[in-house]
């Protein structure tokens, strides 16, 4: 009992330790096996890592090149809109000036034709009547008369002309001015509509770029794989055919084989009843009819010959019977789809 016991005693600390030591090696592959996942994730993520950071980088030099370029574009547009603005208020000013210094010479022209012309008048009136006087004194009164209602005729009439020609001045810079506007608006529209038409057609046409690239990228990829299928297709049907010729190959041998030990064994037959015909021929009685012997190599060189005779015309018989390949069928030699490139090009799946 004391020995089975401590025999038991052995094997139970035997098992403990090599359970124990069967769980220290596993946890030590294992410690080193995460510890190698754990450096290949981490040097998987810096790489992810350090590629998105290109990217990102990409990207935005991409951003700040585009709104340069944007911030130059708008910059020349604004500076040649101030321009012509600036034209254009100042050939507006040039006009009024023009015209405000040709009102004011016509002006100065007019009230100096019309003083020397007053002057012309009175120094006639007062030479007539100087030297009429004492002829037409009531004559004399009669055109001083006149003379005051021409006058006052006279400046009315100028004031209805000078108020005239106020409201035709007033209209015709109301008309320019009106017609200025006008043209600046009808100008910042047009300039505006082809800023919007510019931006409008390149928008478009990125879009189409992008859209033409991606839809040539899906039809090269259908492309390359459908002629991936093909060759893979034309693989299998090459393997296949070379397995199906080996194996007619290995049956025709086999037949062959088969029927020649046939044969053989046909021919020793019946060579051993003819030896054993020939034989009995020989045993018998001096007075019967004496057959002719027959030589053992002769005979079975004859039922050689007879079988081959046979055989070929069962075989010319079975090649008539069977019909020819069509010359539509993939014909495949081993010896070129060994040398060919075209087994190389895909990996079957």
């Amino acid at each position: 009992l004391c020995i089975q016991r401590n025999w038991d005693v052995y094997l139970r600390k035997r098992d403990f330790m090599e359970n124990f030591c069967a769980l220290m090696i596993q946890t030590q592959v294992r410690r080193r096996q995460a510890e190698t996942m754990r450096t290949k994730m981490m040097a998987a993520r810096q790489i992810q890592a350090w590629y998105r950071c290109q990217t990102t980088r990409r990207g935005y030099l991409y951003y700040v090149n585009a709104r340069t370029i944007q911030t130059s574009w708008r910059g020349y547009d604004a500076r040649k809109l101030a321009e012509e603005e600036r034209w254009v208020r100042e050939y507006a000013a040039t006009a009024i000036q023009k015209t405000w210094r040709m009102f004011y010479q016509y002006s100065g022209y007019s009230i100096y034709l019309h003083e020397k012309r007053a002057a012309t008048d009175i120094q006639r009136h007062w030479r007539g009547f100087w030297d009429y006087s004492h002829f037409v004194i009531q004559r004399y009164e009669a055109c001083k008369i006149q003379a005051v209602v021409r006058g006052y005729q006279l400046r009315k009439r100028m004031d209805l002309e000078h108020v005239a020609a106020s409201i035709i001045q007033a209209a015709a810079r109301s008309l320019l001015a009106k017609k200025l506007c006008h043209m600046e608006r009808l100008f910042a529209t047009m300039v505006y509509s082809a800023q919007i038409a510019l931006c409008q057609k390149i928008a478009a046409r990125k879009i189409q770029t992008a859209f033409r690239i991606h839809y040539q990228e899906g039809k090269e990829k259908a492309a390359a794989l459908v002629i991936e299928r093909f060759f893979i297709w034309v693989r299998t049907e090459v393997e296949r055919e070379i397995e199906r010729r080996e194996k007619a190959k290995l049956r025709k041998k086999r037949r062959e084989r088969t029927k020649r030990m046939e044969e053989d064994e046909l021919l020793d037959n019946v060579y051993n009843d003819n030896a054993r015909g020939s034989n009995v021929l020989l045993r018998a009685p001096s007075g019967s009819a004496k057959a002719p012997r027959p030589g053992g190599g002769t005979l079975k060189e004859h039922l050689r010959e007879s079988m081959s005779a046979t055989g070929s015309h069962n075989r010319r018989s079975y090649g008539y019977a069977r019909q020819a390949p069509k010359s539509s069928q993939l014909n495949v030699n081993v010896e070129e789809d060994a040398s060919s490139d075209v087994s190389g090009l895909t990996t079957p799946t």
